[in-house]
């Protein structure tokens, strides 16, 4: 709950497309969706910290409300 007693809805959107499309003899396969779903985090962090700065503010927040 939060400050005001009104319950959060927090959606977790695995990318399981993702996970299930790797390739299974690649050096870097991850099998532990939680090391996936950690590194395809990471993945995406470093995909916006590329962008100028607007598209990095806005990538990143879109990714946030994922």
């Amino acid at each position: 709950m939060n400050y005001h007693n009104v319950p959060v809805n927090v959606k977790i959107k695995f990318p399981l497309w993702q996970y299930l499309n790797q390739p299974l003899k690649h050096p870097k396969t991850v099998i532990n969706p939680f090391r996936f779903w950690h590194n395809y985090k990471i993945q995406r962090l470093e995909y916006c910290w590329n962008f100028d700065r607007i598209q990095f503010l806005e990538k990143c927040w879109e990714f946030e409300l994922r």
